[in-house]
């Protein structure tokens, strides 16, 4: 695979970083809700529940692609956007947007 290449299928973790309007990071610990959300090429939206990637502190979640029987994430060929949310004290805390293309495989 060239570096940097996201192929159908593949498993990968997709991490994101919540700050504030003021870009400081956010502790997650706190958080009643962590979520990420992707847009598949074909406007299909998902949503799956994340989880901290170390314990929250350094503002960070993250969610694993899955490739299994009854679940296929990055599902077809095309453009993706994925991004990362977290509810603490009732204020919602988005993460960046992030857009990546996913390749055919042979």
């Amino acid at each position: 695979m060239a570096i940097g290449e996201i192929r159908v299928g593949q498993i990968l973790p997709l991490i994101f970083i919540v700050k504030d309007q003021d870009n400081n990071l956010v502790p997650l610990q706190a958080a009643s809700s962590k979520t990420v959300t992707i847009i598949t090429a074909n406007n299909g939206r998902k949503v799956f529940p994340a989880a901290f990637v170390t314990n929250g502190a350094d503002g960070q979640i993250q969610y694993v692609t899955k490739n299994e029987e009854d679940q296929v994430d990055l599902d077809n060929v095309g453009p993706f956007k994925a991004q990362g949310k977290v509810i603490i004290a009732g204020i919602e805390y988005p993460s960046d947007i992030v857009e990546f293309e996913v390749m055919p495989n042979l």
